[in-house]
């Protein structure tokens, strides 16, 4: 845990705006190419309290910025999304996933989460939106049985997360992704995916290497051009990372990380998984030869949620 946390670990609730820099100072040292700051806590029921005040937060970002890092946020609530909105990230970390969920918000809630999409609009800051439903994902939650899988944990997840979907429809779902999408909020694709093991068991939500290709088929469904979401996966991400200098579009001097595509993703987004040829750095990929080093213990071309 200690090599985990680097010294950026819970006891920074505790430090001084002075400590707290000089604490995220001797983190930077470290060589870390970017900073996700926690506004809010992570996975504490039954919602997320808000971990610094805006002391804190301004100390640690004002270290940030001197090392001309980029820096994204962690939200779970309306407040923490306010705190982050007012540091002006580099990227809003799924801002639109929070408690309460956008079908269960009241009045009030949704007049001021609507007031906070304006601002991220005004202030032109990217978000990582999340919580993109899947026409597909719906049906398959609504008929999914015992029967579909040999896996007792993945149908014990699956039919947990069922009863959560009884009687919604694919529209009731989309209301809230599209509180955000029709503002024209600028956003990129996102996740929440990491590294994982088929011992920690199923993660239905996505799994690394097809998670993306998930998500950008929601978006489709939500009905955002196929050319919007491909500048989300590639510009919008280069800039969230400040990378823009290098990747993100084609251009002379940029790096040639390239996919050739066997069909015209303008006219689905899903031909985006029909990969003909990838470039790295202007060099074929071998992709029989793939993986020389292994790290997942799945195939990602399995479809979702195996």
């Amino acid at each position: 845990n200690d090599l985990w946390e680097a010294d950026m670990g819970p006891d920074l609730m505790s430090l001084t705006p002075e400590e707290a820099a000089e604490r995220m100072r001797e983190y930077l040292k470290k060589g870390v190419d970017f900073v996700k700051l926690g506004i809010s806590a992570h996975g504490i029921s039954p919602v997320e309290p808000l971990m610094f005040s805006d002391e804190v937060l301004d100390a640690m970002v004002s270290e940030i910025r001197a090392a001309g890092v980029p820096f994204q946020t962690h939200t779970f609530t309306i407040a923490s999304l306010a705190q982050a909105i007012r540091l002006n990230p580099d990227l809003l970390q799924h801002p639109n996933v929070m408690s309460p969920a956008w079908q269960n918000a009241s009045v009030r809630q949704r007049t001021a989460i609507k007031s906070l999409i304006g601002q991220i609009k005004q202030q032109n800051i990217l978000s990582g939106l999340m919580a993109i439903p899947e026409r597909r994902q719906l049906e398959i939650y609504q008929n999914w049985s015992s029967e579909k899988s040999d896996d007792p944990y993945l149908n014990e997840i699956m039919l947990f997360r069922q009863q959560g979907f009884s009687g919604v429809t694919y529209d009731d779902l989309a209301e809230g992704i599209h509180a955000w999408l029709d503002e024209d909020v600028r956003f990129t694709i996102a996740t929440d995916q990491g590294p994982e093991a088929a011992d920690l068991g199923p993660t239905v939500w996505g799994r690394l290497g097809r998670a993306h290709f998930d998500r950008m088929a929601g978006l489709q469904d939500a009905g955002v051009h196929p050319m919007e979401i491909l500048i989300a996966a590639t510009r919008h991400g280069a800039e969230a990372y400040q990378l823009e200098d290098q990747k993100g579009t084609i251009e002379a001097g940029k790096l040639a990380d390239l996919l050739i595509l066997e069909s015209d993703p303008m006219l689905d987004i899903n031909n985006l998984r029909k990969i003909s040829m990838i470039l790295k750095g202007g060099v074929i990929v071998n992709r029989d030869a793939l993986p020389t080093n292994p790290i997942l213990d799945y195939d990602p071309e399995l479809p979702w949620p195996y």
